[in-house]
């Protein structure tokens, strides 16, 4: 009986060492920061500014969020606003953050924050934005003194053209996503943002049918039932590109180059205009891009109800892990915002402190003075990147054809 007794406290033991050892291990193992639908850039420049204290993991952005997440779960993920961010936090296991971490912000970034129960899930980190480049020194040759409106875009660049015969508006028109975004924000640039969010339940709609079974997702389709006809959300915006594009305003060329090959068409005079973002804007040799000066997207709506295209990266924790939550901590710091702000070129959250130049301060005043920004069309939804660029390829052939 005695041997028994001993059997049972040795085994006992044994146990409770292992569980020891197994907790020990988990409280002291490198805490693992996953990446998703974020630019090579954007990660590198994160990365640099964390540090080499977490393991790093970069998902797969043409699969499914929640699957990956499923497979190998990171106890942080960077992921931008929209639905990436949406599944992240529906990921989290019981994660809650003290609202104080939003108190430095702008009221616009703030709001655009997840938050239930005087908590939030998530913690925005730097925010982008979708710009209009102007060529100043296309401008000053034109005599045009000020552009506030999508009248003055046009007479620009039409005068442009009498002095630069190969200039014209450019944008990556192979990247079916910025295509998808470029409309989206024009459309709440000129119909106000019902527009963007009737277009989002088109397309929400598209891929539910797609999921049941009823019928294929296809782009082309999508396309037509958002922008083909007058009743459809982003409509307008598709007729304004098609009206540039038959005056010649925007060349052919501009379709069928990806975001790589603009900056070539921009150092050979041949842009007067370039949409692309913030982002893609830092991609660019600081020789190409110097002439350019930056502008958000002009309407003639007040301030107070714009919502800009600017999708925001947050950080979102899917474990409590101690090393995790103080990083949260740390990245809405002073310091970390500026050094963040510096590496990515992005705008920093927090409303008062030092900015690399003037991009990134007027990239945060604009979403500042307006409403909780917008993600982008071709975040707010769960679809791969072939979908995504079939419908942003089929918007195209809705602007240059018919």
């Amino acid at each position: 009986m005695k041997t028994k007794y001993k059997i049972g406290i040795c085994a006992i033991a044994i146990l409770l060492a292992a569980v020891g050892t197994g907790i020990f291990l988990w409280l002291t193992r490198t805490p693992v920061i996953a990446f998703y639908r974020l630019q090579k850039n954007e990660i590198s420049a994160l990365k640099s500014v964390i540090g080499n204290d977490f393991s790093y993991l970069t998902y797969d952005n043409d699969s499914s969020l929640y699957s990956q997440i499923k497979k190998k779960r990171p106890d942080l993920i960077f992921a931008p606003s929209g639905k990436p961010l949406e599944t992240a936090v529906s990921s989290a296991k019981k994660v809650s953050l003290p609202l104080s971490l939003l108190a430095d912000m702008t009221s616009s970034i703030r709001n655009s924050t997840p938050q239930k129960e005087n908590a939030i899930s998530a913690v925005p980190i730097v925010s982008g934005h979708l710009e209009i480049g102007i060529n100043m020194n296309m401008l000053r040759r034109t005599g045009i003194k000020t552009i506030v409106s999508w009248e003055d875009i046009e007479k620009f660049a039409s005068e442009a053209k009498k002095h630069y015969p190969n200039a014209t508006i450019f944008f990556a028109g192979k990247n079916g996503p910025l295509v998808l975004d470029i409309i989206g924000a024009l459309a709440e640039a000129l119909d106000g943002k019902n527009a963007y969010d009737t277009a989002i339940k088109m397309i929400d709609e598209a891929i539910k049918e797609s999921a049941s079974g009823k019928r294929m997702f296809n782009g082309d389709i999508v396309a037509q039932s958002l922008a083909g006809n007058p009743d459809g959300p982003l409509y307008d915006a598709v007729q304004l590109l098609k009206k540039w594009y038959k005056a010649g305003l925007i060349s052919d060329d501009s379709f069928k180059i990806n975001k790589d090959t603009v900056s070539a068409f921009m150092q050979n005079d041949m842009a007067s205009v370039v949409v692309m973002s913030l982002s893609d804007h830092r991609a660019i040799d600081t020789n190409v891009i110097k002439p350019y000066t930056s502008i958000y997207f002009p309407s003639d709506s007040p301030a107070t109800t714009r919502a800009f295209t600017a999708p925001v990266i947050f950080a979102v924790p899917q474990t409590n892990n101690k090393k995790i939550l103080e990083l949260t901590q740390k990245l809405v710091s002073e310091e970390t915002q500026e050094s963040l702000s510096r590496a990515t070129g992005l705008a920093p959250v927090l409303a008062r402190c030092r900015t690399p130049d003037r991009q990134a301060d007027d990239a945060r005043y604009w979403v500042a003075a307006t409403n909780a920004p917008l993600a982008g069309l071709s975040r707010e939804h769960a679809l791969s990147d072939e979908q995504l660029q079939a419908l942003g390829i089929g918007l195209s052939m809705l602007i240059r054809l018919n």
